[in-house]
């Protein structure tokens, strides 16, 4: 499986968290520092951000985990851009 198929993979599995799911020790995206609130709501477009839990128990705005993702593929030659 290559990196591009790994990054994919990894995206379609993220497990997202309902606006009753949200950790209560933090309270936003440690990157972006949108409030997750915020992130499970639709935007003007109609498209839920959402909130990725990760494994290691880590919670990201979806849209930062994935951006953070294919930043990484593509410093490590990935063509996921």
């Amino acid at each position: 499986m290559d990196v591009d198929d790994r990054i994919s993979r990894f995206i379609e599995n993220l497990p997202i968290l309902t606006i009753n799911d949200l950790p209560e020790e933090q309270d936003c995206c440690p990157i972006c520092f949108l409030e997750f609130s915020e992130c499970c709501t639709e935007d003007e477009t109609g498209f839920s951000k959402g909130v990725a839990l990760l494994a290691c128990g880590h919670a990201f705005c979806v849209n930062e985990c994935v951006f953070f993702v294919y930043c990484g593929a593509e410093t490590n030659g990935s063509k996921a851009l």
